[in-house]
């Protein structure tokens, strides 16, 4: 950003109005960071479902709920008092939640040693 500030001084002697962009920036990632979890939540939950259940990887699956847990909970530090984007926040912790308890069956359902005898 810097760089282009100083690129714009030195071509039209004065730097242009991107000195708020880099604060615009930081304001929006936690929106950014919550609609982005709540695509990735959206659309592993609808592949899971629409897949058999024997191809689904229960290691992945218990990887992604912990980067999600940590997602959350890191958002609901920034978005405490946002309104709208607290209460999606909310319900997106509430489908982490539920995830994360229903893996343990996940992953017994899902383990490679009962594939051959029972699937």
């Amino acid at each position: 950003m810097a760089s282009i500030l100083a690129e714009e001084k030195m071509v039209f002697g004065v730097a242009g109005r991107l000195v708020g962009f880099s604060e615009l920036r930081s304001w929006f990632a936690p929106y950014h960071g919550l609609w982005t979890a709540v695509h990735e939540v959206m659309t592993k939950k609808r592949a899971w479902a629409d897949c058999p259940l024997s191809s689904i990887d229960a290691g992945e699956v218990a990887e992604l709920l912990r980067g999600w847990s940590g997602t959350t909970k890191r958002l609901q530090r920034e978005l405490a008092d946002s309104g709208p984007a607290a209460r999606v926040l909310h319900v997106l912790n509430q489908d982490v939640a539920d995830l994360t308890v229903q893996l343990p069956l996940i992953e017994v359902l899902c383990n490679p040693a009962l594939r051959p005898r029972h699937w």
